[in-house]
Formats: C-alpha cells, sequence, structure tokens
C-alpha cells in the first residue's frame, strides 16, 4: 500500500507494510512474521518450531480448521487461536 506523506511542503511517496493475524492470510500469500502474540509457554513452543519474528511464511491451507504453512523447508499445521497470535506483515 502506498501513502503519500505530508512533510512540510513536499509530499513523499512510502511503502507501509500490513500487519494481520497468520489466519487471515490466503492460501498462497507470502508474508514475513512480525510479532508473536502470548504467554511464556506459547512463544517457547513457536520460537522452538523456528517461527520467530523475521521468518518468510508461505500459507498451504486455509480453509477453516488448522492453517498449514511452510517455511525453511517445513511444513506446520497450526490451530486457529495460534494461528491468530502471530502477526505478519503481508507481502
Amino acid at each position: 500500500m502506498k501513502v503519500l506523506v505530508d512533510e512540510g511542503r513536499t509530499l513523499k511517496t512510502s511503502v507501509v507494510e500490513m500487519e494481520v493475524p497468520l489466519s487471515l492470510l490466503s492460501e498462497g500469500q507470502k508474508g514475513k512474521i512480525s510479532r508473536l502474540l502470548g504467554g511464556y509457554g506459547l512463544l517457547r513452543r513457536l520460537l522452538d518450531l523456528g517461527l520467530s519474528p523475521g521468518t518468510e511464511i508461505v500459507v498451504i491451507r486455509n480453509q477453516g480448521g488448522p492453517v498449514i504453512i511452510s517455511y525453511r523447508g517445513a511444513r506446520v499445521a497450526l490451530g486457529r487461536g495460534i494461528s491468530n497470535k502471530i502477526l505478519v506483515e503481508v507481502r
């Protein structure tokens, strides 16, 4: 998304990344994890799976039920509740 920013008299164009929950991405959509929400146990589990801020992901399946993603050569199915707590910058 391009946004015109008024800085004095000069208008500059900048790209703004949208941050949305992983559960809202469509199949085939790519993104980059920006934030993980949740308690210590959930954060530890996600980090142990290799899902950390900066990780590039691709949604393989998102048709209700678990969200299946691909990243770093692996595929993982995440429940809806967990996928709502992973915020992603959409590409």
